[in-house]
């Protein structure tokens, strides 16, 4: 009852801090239950940066998560993140580097680790970085999402990853983030607009990968298992194209972000009636090329029937592929519109460039996507210029 009695009171007091309010770790165990309700000072963070900097490795007994998460909000306080000092910009980037890359968050708690990822990430967006830091952020992009996010969502124009983006524009893993990717390339060339083609193209490498990756999962529990030893082997395409399938390119994908686990159990039985008196068997499914991706697509249309009929089975979710393929098609259109209104709002171009850029794509259907953007760009000068084309 006590500590919520004292929330209240530092809510009220909403006092600034002194400089030196923290300049030790007895410092920050004293003062971390205001410290949220405090106005925000810089150098306040800038003290509780370096204390979580210095003590992170040390073999001091403290509370690691604590420092991140307080520091993590008192940061939101900031009005612009861009003011922090380069040396304090320097230490969050490292940090960064030992807890989401290195693993370097000592706890065996997995649930805490990915806690303490998520708030050192949390602490480095909108923070602008060295040219030799955002190179790194590129080299290591696919490394995991905490990374490629703070590349895609960099806060200002930057050349390395312009080209960068420009270099992995046609790539599986940017088909998946077309948006943001394009809104690099706007920053380049403001005048750059996707195609319907790039999008269906775009499509079309998901849904093979993803059918794969879900195939690696599932078509063990029949015993069947793709040609994964025939790295030569290159199946059709399901639909759009009749050339250039992706195989190869799944294949070396692979290499870099596993897209499925061995499966070392044994499969699971599948239900398979044939009359009341039957137990559990293998149901017997026709004679298809087994070496073609139509195949997997089969298999999986199959499961995901079995799953269907048997709500018993404790197997994954399993999508319907040909519905999805049916229902981008048709919403291609819509898909294009909002896929350039979005390169516009992840650009980096300024807010008057945006609107310039925006006003060509507007229509009353997106009236809710245009208010959401504006509350991720937080521009009063935006919103100005929506009332003025909602007129």
């Amino acid at each position: 009852m006590k500590h919520k009695i004292n929330r209240e009171i530092y809510k009220l007091e909403n006092r600034y801090p002194e400089d030196q309010l923290i300049s030790s770790y007895t410092d920050f165990k004293k003062h971390r239950a205001a410290l949220p309700y405090c106005q925000y000072n810089p150098k306040v963070m800038q003290s509780l940066i370096d204390l979580t900097y210095e003590l992170w490795d040390s073999d001091q007994k403290i509370n690691r998560f604590s420092l991140l998460e307080k520091a993590h909000t008192y940061f939101k306080k900031a009005p612009d993140r861009a003011d922090i000092p380069l040396d304090s910009r320097r230490k969050i980037f490292r940090l960064f580097q030992k807890i989401v890359v290195l693993e370097g968050y000592p706890s065996e708690n997995e649930r805490r680790r990915k806690e303490a990822a998520e708030l050192i990430n949390g602490l480095l967006r909108e923070v602008p970085l060295t040219t030799e830091e955002e190179q790194w952020l590129c080299q290591y992009a696919l490394l995991n999402t905490h990374v490629l996010n703070r590349v895609l969502r960099y806060p200002k124009p930057s050349s390395v990853i312009t080209h960068w983006a420009k270099d992995h524009y046609t790539n599986l893993f940017a088909a998946r983030r077309r948006a943001e990717f394009t809104g690099w390339l706007l920053d380049e060339n403001p005048d750059f607009t996707i195609t319907e083609e790039q999008l269906l193209e775009d499509f079309r490498r998901v849904f093979v990968a993803d059918s794969w990756q879900l195939a690696m999962t599932t078509l063990p529990l029949l015993n069947t298992t793709p040609p994964l030893d025939e790295p030569e082997f290159i199946p059709p395409t399901p639909f759009i194209y009749d050339e250039d399938p992706l195989w190869k390119e799944v294949s070396e994908w692979e290499e870099v972000v596993p897209m499925h686990k061995p499966v070392e159990e044994e499969p699971l039985p599948v239900p398979f009636y044939e009359d009341e008196d039957e137990v559990y068997r293998r149901p017997v499914f026709p004679k298809l090329p087994r070496r073609t991706f139509d195949y997997v697509l089969y298999s999986i249309e199959q499961l995901r029937h079995l799953k269907v009929s048997h709500i018993d089975l404790e197997w994954p979710d399993i999508p319907d592929f040909n519905q999805t393929k049916k229902k981008f098609i048709l919403e291609l259109k819509d898909h294009y519109n909002r896929t350039n209104i979005w390169s516009i709002a992840y650009s980096r171009l300024e807010i008057v460039e945006k609107c310039q850029l925006l006003t060509k794509w507007y229509d009353q259907q997106y009236q809710a996507l245009f208010l959401y953007i504006g509350k991720k760009l937080g521009s009063r000068e935006y919103y100005q210029w929506l009332k003025e084309v909602v007129k």
